[in-house]
């Protein structure tokens, strides 16, 4: 689980969880681990992780507020200029939204069974129409960003969807033929 963890956060996170895990197995180890007994290693790690996420978000948003005292303090700053700062805020979010959900597609692609049409049994079937679901649904939020996107998201679905054999198709219309 804990390796599962580590590849979900990013390197400082886990590196700076660990520095909380040590300093609260030291100040507070005895109580916690008396007091949970097993899931104290958990409980531990839980924390220490919510404590390392909400250090780098807060030094993000220090960062920020530094970046726009310096703005404001500068006197040549106009009404463009904070636009212009507010439109990169935007697009930077609006990437690093459409690269989750690519990446979210990119999952559910790698693992949808793109035979469920044919499939008798109803359970299978119904596995794969809800994946199916969730592969639109997730691709019409990407395309909603922007036309700019469609690319993407059509170049992902022909990466993981299969390819028709043209030979095997010609092949089998010969057969049919024959009988």
């Amino acid at each position: 689980m804990k390796k599962q963890i580590e590849e979900i956060l990013s390197p400082k996170v886990v590196k700076k969880a660990e520095e909380f895990k040590a300093q609260i197995i030291n100040n507070n180890g005895d109580k916690i681990f008396q007091k949970y007994g097993n899931e104290a290693e958990n409980i531990i790690q839980g924390r220490a992780i919510n404590l390392a996420k909400k250090h780098f978000e807060e030094m993000k948003n220090t960062k920020l507020t530094e970046l726009i005292k310096q703005s404001l303090l500068k006197s040549s700053i106009t009404e463009q200029d904070v636009e212009v700062g507010a439109d990169r805020y935007e697009e930077e979010n609006e990437l690093k939204e459409v690269s989750n959900l690519l990446d979210q597609l990119e999952e559910l692609l790698k693992v949808h069974d793109w035979n469920y049409e044919y499939y008798d049994d109803y359970k299978k079937w119904k596995v794969g129409a809800n994946s199916w679901a969730q592969i639109t649904r997730i691709a019409n939020r990407i395309e909603s960003k922007g036309d700019k996107y469609k690319k993407d998201v059509n170049d992902l679905i022909k990466q993981y969807e299969p390819k028709l054999n043209e030979n095997l198709t010609e092949n089998i219309f010969k057969i049919l033929r024959k009988k």
